[in-house]
């Protein structure tokens, strides 16, 4: 793994004429926190396809990793704590993997939020590269924040040059074309388990309880305090159990939530972050 530095990539990857089977995925966030990447990746790879992620460590999210595959390579940038160095980490990063992409030379890059977008948009310039557009999660507005405002405009010529561009259910595929005025483009793909990963069906346990399940990134605006609150309003056999990890800006939050399921409910609640290195919080 890379810390930021070009390191050598493995002995037959290196090539001095043009690959024909590559793909490079890019994304502003720890890949291994997205399994659709994994997923996409690992279809590719048993397809006789090289894949490298090119990614950068987040807080709260460092200790995801990629089930190893001889054929998928990953970098990553360090993480730094919040603050305005934050841009200027953003600006090495776009250099960095612009530098990827000529060392490498892919036919193929997967573009997967819209803060790769001005990577993926510089790259559809490139003869014979393709570029593939994947919005995870739709950016909210950028407001006065003038980098923000830069990654939506390219997010909107992108979505104009890109071979495809996915998203995940086709009520936000059909906002998408609407929003970004294509319609040729626009693919469905939804998010689901791989078959490896569906097991055999668990013994039934607790039939006197009703636990709801909370899995993705543990920040207010997903999971908000109120939501502890209102299981004061329901029966006693309705539970919540949290499983994720913290982000960027909101360090100790599910500490907050702890404290507000103790003062509001009690023990029923259990909230908790799991960390594992194949699965993530999917193998829970």
């Amino acid at each position: 793994m890379s810390r930021g530095r070009l390191v050598a990539f493995p002995a037959r990857w290196r090539t001095h004429r043009q690959p024909s089977r590559r793909v490079m995925y890019v994304q502003y966030t720890n890949p291994a926190a997205y399994p659709p990447l994994e997923h996409s990746s690992r279809i590719a790879a048993g397809q006789g396809w090289d894949v490298l992620f090119v990614g950068a460590e987040v807080l709260g999210a460092a200790a995801l990793r990629f089930t190893p595959h001889e054929r998928i390579g990953v970098r990553r940038l360090a993480a730094i704590r919040a603050g305005g160095r934050q841009w200027l980490r953003y600006i090495h990063f776009v250099l960095w993997v612009l530098s990827c992409a000529v060392m490498w030379r892919p036919n193929r890059v997967y573009s997967s939020e819209y803060l790769a977008s001005p990577i993926g948009l510089v790259l559809t310039f490139v003869p014979g590269v393709k570029v593939i557009y994947h919005e995870h999660v739709s950016p909210a507005a950028a407001g006065r924040d003038v980098p923000r405002q830069v990654c939506l405009v390219a997010r909107r010529w992108l979505a104009r040059r890109a071979a495809v561009c996915v998203l995940p259910n086709e009520r936000r595929a059909g906002r998408f074309a609407r929003e970004m005025r294509v319609q040729r483009n626009v693919a469905c793909v939804w998010n689901c388990p791989s078959r490896a990963e569906v097991g055999p069906p668990h013994p039934v346990g607790d039939q006197q309880s009703l636990w709801v399940l909370y899995h993705g990134s543990i920040v207010p605006s997903r999971l908000p305090s109120t939501l502890v609150a209102a299981l004061v309003r329901l029966p006693e056999l309705v539970k919540l159990r949290v499983i994720g990890y913290e982000t960027v800006g909101h360090e100790g939050y599910m500490d907050s939530l702890r404290a507000a399921a103790h003062q509001h409910v009690g023990p029923p609640i259990g909230c908790r972050s799991v960390t594992v290195h194949s699965q993530h919080p999917r193998g829970c």
